[in-house]
């Protein structure tokens, strides 16, 4: 599977236009003038930084910033604060004597394990996040640059490459059932079209969801799993976004070249057409005269007046 070529594009804003396809229904645009769309899109851009920092490595240095792994670990520390008052309110339930209370019991142990899974996850975030920062730091004193806004590498993409090759296995199986019956004897010795091309596009916006949605799905306590959940959905979100982004910029360019080409043939039929008329006009100065001109003679004064004489005393014989 030959590799694309990565580009890297700037942090997207809720009113920035990713797509520039016709959009005759206007929901793009109402999307990009809603506030309540953008405060939605931003909310989700804080869930996408923790997911990021586990699955992602080698980040650019205006990409994942202090500012942002400070963000990461404010949510996950909101989340681990709401497990604890959560666990905590059902351990005094079940401790709290009274006959007024269906949930008391003598036995009752405080269960906090909820809370321990999230503050390991903290504690994971904190660490990789830290390591995360540190290569950036170390790339930038020794001159080893990428693109300040590159958005990392998953390691789910070392997962996509035999997934994408099943997926494109079974659609080759397909097409050359269905297809080949169709095809004109020109055309059956040319290899059939991949369904999956891009690994890494396929990665950020299939693989990394589906990774936090299974995660969530085995996931045992209420508030990890609607963390994992969230998480999904705004990677989702924020890839897919990414990709049109990408796909546009690339859309441009090859419309830029169209334009560049159809603008270089309009100047050279142009020229052409100045030219075909300045050889016309040359030749027209050129050419001989249609009627020949017959030179008139006109008579002298003298003559005229022997005409008139004549014409009153014309001489008789």
């Amino acid at each position: 599977m030959s590799e694309t070529v990565k580009i890297p594009i700037k942090p997207i804003k809720s009113g920035d236009v990713v797509s520039k396809a016709r959009d005759m229904s206007g929901l793009r645009k109402w999307a990009r003038e809603s506030h309540a769309f953008g405060r939605m899109l931003s909310i989700l851009g804080w869930f996408t930084i923790p997911a990021e920092v586990f699955l992602r490595y080698r980040f650019g240095r205006r990409w994942f910033t202090p500012m942002n792994f400070y963000a990461g670990a404010l949510l996950i520390c909101a989340f681990f604060a709401l497990q604890y008052v959560f666990d905590y309110v059902c351990y005094w339930l079940t401790t709290l004597e009274s006959t007024f209370n269906p949930f008391y019991s003598k036995d009752a142990v405080g269960n906090f394990a909820a809370s321990v899974d999230l503050f390991y996850l903290l504690s994971l975030y904190a660490a990789l996040g830290v390591i995360r920062l540190f290569y950036i730091w170390f790339r930038n004193k020794t001159k080893d640059d990428i693109h300040s806004y590159d958005d990392g590498i998953s390691w789910l993409e070392h997962v996509a490459e035999p997934v994408i090759w099943l997926i494109n296995g079974i659609a080759w199986i397909i097409v050359d059932i269905i297809g080949d019956p169709l095809n004109s004897d020109s055309k059956k010795d040319m290899p059939h079209p991949k369904l999956v091309t891009d690994k890494t596009a396929f990665t950020n916006m299939i693989l990394e969801p589906l990774f936090f949605f299974w995660f969530a799905y085995d996931y045992p306590f209420l508030l990890g799993k609607c963390l994992f959940y969230i998480m999904g959905f705004a990677v989702a979100i924020h890839a897919s976004r990414r990709e049109m982004a990408k796909e546009g910029k690339i859309l441009d360019f090859k419309d830029s070249a169209i334009e560049a080409k159809a603008m270089r043939e309009l100047h050279k039929s142009m020229q052409q057409n100045k030219m075909e008329e300045k050889k016309a006009t040359k030749g027209k100065k050129n050419a001989p005269p249609l009627v020949p001109k017959v030179p008139i003679h006109y008579p002298d004064l003298a003559t005229i007046i022997d005409w008139v004489h004549l014409e009153k005393h014309p001489i008789k014989i």
